[in-house]
């Protein structure tokens, strides 16, 4: 996948606090870790679930500063939201924004409902929608009106956002979100589809929304190719 912004180092910018101010470029995907569980198309795995859409509205994305989460001195620097996106697409939804050359214990993002005409047939008022096929061979759709605000955190060290580490993966691991949700379970409609929401097999929905703010991971992208690499360093996670 081709890079499709530079990195750039804002030369002579320093903040209040004396750092300099970087771009930080954050790539937001689906991806998953169990692959028995769950892939991302086209990606697929017999007797898996294939997720081919997952659309969230991303209100923010947020960097905390600080040597430790929940202790005094953080900061917070937000970057841009990201509205409604797809995270199966293919194409990473990227963020940029400027964030001082410091020390990270943790990147917090929130999920919000959309709003008219955003999003797929049936995304209005919900916050998250995924779409796919089980892994009995059924068609679903499972939507959530949940709005986390999940919390990213480093496991141990903080993590440095500096001039050679400024380009970052976020990866929503649907193996993590589908982990234990019998979707084939699920009452199907007319035409075979599973719904899954507030008003069908709500059970499921419970099941899945225990789980909606334990599935992000923060990568460093070595490589800028906004992918998760097998040497792409695990920098923080949600779970």
């Amino acid at each position: 996948m081709k890079r499709l912004v530079p990195l750039l180092l804002l030369a002579g910018c320093i903040t209040e606090t004396g750092n300099p101010e970087l771009v930080v470029d954050v790539a937001l995907l689906a991806a998953s870790t169990a692959r028995t569980i769950a892939t991302v198309a086209p990606d697929t795995e017999p007797g898996s679930i294939t997720v081919d859409g997952a659309w969230v509205r991303i209100d923010k994305v947020r960097l905390v500063t600080g040597t430790a989460c929940d202790a005094p001195g953080e900061m917070e620097q937000d970057l841009p939201g990201l509205g409604v996106v797809d995270l199966a697409s293919g194409t990473p939804a990227v963020t940029s924004g400027a964030a001082t050359e410091d020390d990270y214990c943790r990147i917090r993002v929130r999920l919000q409902r959309g709003d008219a005409g955003e999003g797929p047939e049936g995304f209005e008022d919900h916050s998250l929608l995924l779409t796919g096929t089980t892994a009995g061979g059924a068609s679903f759709r499972l939507r959530s009106r949940d709005e986390p605000d999940i919390d990213v955190r480093s496991r141990g060290e903080p993590f440095t956002l500096d001039e050679g580490r400024a380009d970052l993966v976020l990866a929503f691991d649907v193996g993590v979100w589908l982990d234990g949700i019998d979707l084939d379970s699920g009452e199907a409609e007319g035409d075979g589809t599973i719904l899954v929401d507030e008003d069908h097999n709500r059970d499921l929905l419970d099941a899945f929304e225990d789980r909606l703010d334990a599935a992000l991971e923060l990568y460093d992208d070595e490589d800028g190719n906004r992918e998760v690499d097998e040497d792409d360093d695990l920098l923080a996670t949600s779970g």
